[in-house]
């Protein structure tokens, strides 16, 4: 299942952010924290639930402050520690 996941390692967005100042396609590299995946599908959790298969989804303004790792510096350490893994779109 193709996802887009947002992995915000300290590592990941020190060097995207570093490096994006001077190469803007760092944002999608390989190593910044926005990634498109191929992950394996979890199983159910229940009979009685279903599966759906979105055709379009958006990506809000937010998510988009997320890519860039344009975040605020008083927070972005507090937020890292919490929340490492988080997917896009809605």
């Amino acid at each position: 299942m193709w996802t887009s996941t947002l992995e915000l390692t300290p590592g990941r967005v020190f060097a995207t952010k570093l490096l994006g100042r001077f190469w803007p396609g760092a944002y999608f590299s390989s190593f910044a924290p926005f990634q498109i995946q191929n992950l394996p599908r979890h199983s159910l959790p229940d009979p009685q639930c279903v599966r759906v298969r979105n055709t379009l989804a958006g990506v809000c303004g937010i998510e988009l402050r997320q890519i860039f790792v344009d975040r605020d510096s008083n927070i972005a350490l507090a937020a890292l520690l919490n929340r490492l893994h988080s997917y896009l779109g809605h």
